[in-house]
């Protein structure tokens, strides 16, 4: 790449609100930036107080105004982000959208007209899938999906990703399998030393530490994992489960944990600003979820060297089926989960430390954001091939 491209990447959930695909798109985002490339982010400015406007690690981003109430929300969204598509959208060579949707259908009408490039990712599966979302669509079903449809191109995170576009009806060779990356050199072990330091600064002793770190919501189920640690906490007295996050089932964990008598083992911390001290300080870290795209909770904890606990979810399977990183247990079943993390905390050091050393290896060779952006870019270039307007 000897040109300068104009990424427009389109995010209507981005900072200051965090999530999976969030933080996706910066991480993608402000790799870009460093590899020379302009990009800028548009997103919904769902408060007044959320600047219109600002830049952070040379990325630009521009919120656009909504109403953020049911029934006028989507159509008050919608209506802004065709505004800026249709009036700056000339100024870029290529657009990309982070999850299907209203927004990425729209971002495929106004690319056919402005002849631009158009790449959306897709990292949801299952019920939340491309296939079976589209497909249950009562407004326009026809419309949205045969806008998808003429995507120009299809970033899937995870094989089951892959297959589930395929079978939507995107021609396989639009499909590009490219994971979410993280930044492997910040998310990285500590020595033996600076563990024990770090647990005695948060409060965890010598305990042995399981981690989960996500939205506390059904999906990620929450709930399965403090039945699972109840059926074995008693046989490892030495261990401790930390869970980071906030979400709406918070009260309901709090009131399980101290009706089983948890309380004792168990720890809600909320939200983390700086995770990556937990993550280093912890022993396991234990992904519960019935449903996944591709966990960047997974990524980051695998760069930290952490031998996992997993349900069999989508990127999951991608994973183990490649490299022995720990136990994978069937989706639901909270008796596999107990027995996995029971094996996994009573075992030799040496199987743990195995474990969290094929992780990092995996995550550094599979997951680098440096990597997955080289990937996009290369994407990038050959959809503008054709003639772009290089800047």
């Amino acid at each position: 790449m000897t040109h300068r491209l104009c990424v427009l990447m389109i995010a209507p959930q981005f900072r200051p609100l965090v999530g999976g695909y969030e933080r996706a798109a910066e991480r993608l985002s402000v790799e870009l930036v460093r590899l020379g490339q302009e990009v800028t982010v548009i997103a919904e400015r769902r408060d007044r107080s959320w600047p219109a406007r600002e830049q952070q690690d040379g990325v630009m981003v521009r919120r656009l105004r909504c109403i953020y109430r049911p029934g006028i929300h989507a159509l008050s969204s919608l209506l802004s982000f065709a505004a800026f598509l249709l009036t700056r959208g000339w100024q870029y060579h290529v657009i990309h959208v982070h999850q299907y949707g209203y927004h990425a259908a729209l971002a495929v009408l106004v690319g056919r007209m402005l002849k631009l490039p158009v790449v959306i990712k897709i990292t949801s599966t299952g019920t939340q899938g491309i296939e079976q979302a589209l497909a249950g669509e009562q407004k326009a079903p026809g419309l949205l999906a045969a806008l998808h449809r003429k995507m120009d191109a299809c970033i899937a995170t995870t094989v089951e990703a892959q297959g589930e576009a395929v079978r939507f009806g995107i021609p396989q060779d639009r499909i590009r399998l490219i994971p979410n990356g993280i930044d492997t050199d910040f998310f990285k072990p500590c020595d033996t030393q600076g563990k024990t330091e770090l647990k005695s600064r948060l409060g965890l002793g010598t305990s042995l530490t399981v981690l989960y770190s996500g939205r506390l919501s059904p999906v990620k189920n929450p709930e399965g994992l403090i039945e699972a640690w109840n059926a074995i906490y008693r046989d490892v007295p030495n261990a401790e489960l930390v869970l980071i996050g906030e979400g709406p089932l918070r009260k309901v964990l709090e009131d399980r944990v101290a009706a089983l008598g948890l309380n004792a083992s168990v720890r809600l911390v909320g939200h983390q600003p700086d995770v990556l001290l937990w993550y280093q300080a912890a022993d396991i870290f234990i992904l519960p979820s019935h449903r996944e795209g591709l966990s960047n909770s997974l990524l980051e904890a695998m760069s930290c060297g952490l031998p996992v606990v997993s349900t069999r979810v989508s990127g999951c399977t991608d994973i183990f089926a490649e490299s022995d990183i720990g136990e994978i247990v069937d989706v639901g079943d909270f008796h596999g989960l107990a027995r996995a993390l029971g094996s996994l905390l009573t075992h030799h050091p040496t199987r743990r430390d195995s474990c969290g050393f094929r992780a990092r290896e995996f995550a550094r060779t599979r997951f680098s954001i440096q990597a997955v952006a080289e990937k996009t870019l290369a994407l990038y270039a050959r959809l503008v091939e054709g003639g772009p307007r290089y800047s």
